[in-house]
């Protein structure tokens, strides 16, 4: 499955509030969206094969909402477009930290307004849908659309999170990404909510990536952040 935006697929919003509901799909539609709606775990699941992002609110519970973001980050729903983004419902932190816990790209509140859940698709679109597929930089290889990384040919177990990471800062390799950037484009929150688990993540990352007699792929920048670095490279 191709990372690029794909017109033949939708934005799918899913919510109990049936009003809440069509009002986001119509004003989805108005910004030039392809838009359905589910208020129904049942039609969520049969509609999300055919969806490029995806607007969860509330399925009855909050439990219910969660599972299904679980279910479908678990690779457990068949079909499923691997670039898939989800914008999920949160009132409270606990409830975002559980959101992104649950695989969620970005949080809204639940009553956020019909444009702004349209302004936020767009930015999703804007940050995922315009980059290429396959970024190269000497003997690694990260495949967005497979979600895999190889390292000198040789396919390297990462993750979810980890790979997630790996893909934010090949977005632009060599530049160098702060812990807040990359923590905001990961977990859709600050670094401080996020603790040290930049640190955490980047840390394994690297440790997976670490060819020998080449530069780490994954370079701490003290005090900044983290980049990524051609491989072909001598230590330094």
């Amino acid at each position: 499955m191709s990372a690029s935006y794909d017109p033949s697929r939708y934005v799918l919003v899913i919510d109990a509030d049936v009003r809440r509901m069509n009002s986001r799909v119509d004003q989805l539609r108005l910004d030039g969206w392809k838009a359905e709606g589910a208020s129904h775990d049942s039609a969520a699941r049969e509609l999300l094969a055919g969806a490029e992002l995806v607007v969860l609110g509330d399925l009855g519970t909050p439990a219910a909402s969660l599972q299904l973001l679980r279910d479908l980050r678990a690779a457990k729903l068949d079909s499923v477009n691997a670039d898939l983004r989800v914008i999920a419902a949160a009132d409270s932190e606990p409830q975002m930290l559980s959101a992104y816990a649950a695989g969620a790209d970005l949080t809204l509140p639940r009553n956020a307004s019909a444009t702004v859940v349209s302004a936020s698709a767009a930015a999703l679109k804007r940050r995922n849908w315009n980059r290429p597929d396959v970024v190269r930089l000497g003997a690694l290889e990260v495949d967005r659309a497979g979600r895999t990384a190889t390292l000198n040919g040789q396919p390297v177990q990462l993750t979810r999170r980890e790979f997630a990471l790996l893909d934010a800062m090949a977005q632009a390799p060599g530049r160098v990404f702060t812990r807040d950037e990359l923590s905001r484009e990961i977990w859709g929150i600050p670094q401080h909510l996020a603790g040290r688990t930049i640190d955490a993540h980047a840390s394994r990352l690297a440790r997976k990536l670490r060819a020998p007699g080449a530069l780490s792929a994954v370079q701490n920048v003290w005090g900044v952040g983290y980049k990524l670095n051609d491989t072909t490279r001598g230590d330094r």
